[in-house]
């Protein structure tokens, strides 16, 4: 797939991973940053590209959203010094 497709295909989820990230923290800096590195991460998964069904692209967005965010809480929950 060329990198514009990919761009395009990026677009069309970009609002629901963005969504689920901001149902998951609950903050719109903290959706923002994670939705970012999500879809960053996304654009390296050969399998969301090669998918052809919705249904399979959306449940990658929502496991790279959810680690995303998952590293991300962790990462503020963290003592400070450690």
């Amino acid at each position: 797939m060329e990198k514009g497709e990919r761009i395009c295909r990026l677009r069309e989820i970009e609002v629901l991973c963005y969504r689920f990230c901001y149902a998951l923290l609950g903050s719109e800096a903290g959706a923002h940053q994670a939705a970012k590195e999500a879809l960053l991460r996304i654009w390296e998964d050969e399998r969301f590209f090669a998918s052809c069904e919705k249904r399979e692209r959306e449940q990658l967005v929502r496991r790279h959203a959810s680690s995303v965010c998952l590293t991300l809480f962790r990462s503020e929950l963290a003592p400070i010094g450690v």
